[in-house]
């Protein structure tokens, strides 16, 4: 139980000292010290630190201090209490990053396991309703590269949300329309085809951009997170978007 306890904020005499009372039952402070063969000093200080946080209590009888291990529940009670100063403090540090938050941020990822990961969390962090937008030359790498495992369970993600896409396709790769067009429209989007080629994918995100190259032999992912750059590349793809209407996937 002693590891259990560590993990549950315990310091090694805390525990120990916990333990020992648990065995004994109601003890004095010298039952203890016998029990664990540790100075008094020691004792003592981890005794008080139980008390403190409502694990022990003591009693006096005939000028005799007994210590004894208080309702289980208190452990638990504990823990709660924790979380509730973590919540406090997780959301007061949240509003200082607000401050100083920096206008941009730029980040990349360049392996297999990052790459996954990381469209893993986009689609976690998506909210119900969003809309994703992205210029693709839909190749069969990024499938290869994503997984049939992690693709469904990001299709999961985007039925549950409701997440609808709009994909601008590459001309050179109209053959594979109806097997892409069938994923589209499972995530309730719609396609459109460019009159041009483009050798990279962009996916416009809510709160980002990204730069995507999954066809080359080291696949890579630069995440661009800047509103005003966000934004500007969003009009541009709905000027597009506009301007081939009449070319939509049927």
């Amino acid at each position: 139980m002693q590891k259990e306890l560590k993990k549950l904020g315990f310091t090694y005499n805390e525990s120990r000292v916990f333990l020992s009372l648990l065995r004994l039952g109601k003890s004095r402070v010298g039952a203890i010290i016998d029990d664990l063969h540790v100075h008094r000093q020691i004792a003592y200080n981890n005794l008080k630190a139980l008390e403190e946080r409502g694990l022990i209590k003591k009693s006096i009888k005939n000028n005799t201090t007994y210590y004894q291990v208080t309702n289980p529940k208190a452990i638990l009670e504990s823990i709660q209490e924790q979380e509730l100063i973590a919540r406090k403090v997780s959301q007061k540090v949240a509003q200082e990053m607000k401050k100083t938050k920096v206008d941009h941020e730029i980040n990349t990822y360049e392996d297999q396991r990052r790459i996954r990961k990381f469209f893993l969390d986009k689609h976690m962090d998506l909210r119900k309703g969003a809309t994703l937008y992205g210029i693709s030359p839909l190749t069969d790498k990024y499938y290869e590269l994503m997984g049939e495992d992690l693709l469904q369970k990001i299709q999961k993600i985007r039925n549950y949300k409701k997440i609808k896409a709009k994909l601008l396709v590459d001309k050179e790769v109209e053959d594979k329309i109806k097997k892409v067009e069938k994923i589209i429209k499972a995530s309730m989007g719609e396609t459109r085809v460019l009159p041009y080629a483009v050798p990279t994918t962009t996916v416009i995100w809510p709160d980002s951009v990204t730069i995507q190259s999954l066809t080359e032999e080291k696949p890579f992912i630069i995440e661009i997170k800047n509103k005003m750059y966000r934004d500007s590349q969003l009009k541009h793809f709905q000027f597009l978007w506009k301007s081939i209407k009449n070319r939509k996937v049927k």
